[in-house]
């Protein structure tokens, strides 16, 4: 499991239980991925909510390239009476190299 994971789990989570499994014996059953080339930026999320509203989804993650899209998002699910919560990564170039800065909200 990547160390950046682990740090998450001791920062978010009270004694959290680790279950760690081979890679080979991870499975995707279950676990529908979708990928859709949206033309317009405006589209994007109206295609999210029709996705929701035609499929039964019980959880979901959206990936982002950046942090004013998430919050975007954010913000339009929860208009939308979404649960929500996101989570951010940021890698920022400092003079000494890179430099890590986590963030996250529910």
């Amino acid at each position: 499991m990547p160390p950046e994971i682990l740090e998450i789990t001791k920062k978010f989570m009270r004694n959290p239980a680790t279950i760690l499994v081979k890679n080979e014996e991870l499975t995707l059953d279950g676990i529908k991925q979708f990928y859709i080339p949206i033309d317009k930026e405006e589209w994007k999320f109206p295609t999210l909510v029709e996705l929701y509203k035609n499929l039964e989804i019980q959880q979901c993650i959206i990936f982002c390239n950046q942090k004013t899209t998430v919050d975007e998002l954010t913000e339009k699910f929860r208009l939308e009476n979404f649960v929500v919560s996101f989570m951010v990564n940021k890698l920022m170039l400092s003079t000494g190299g890179w430099t890590r800065t986590k963030g996250s909200s529910s």
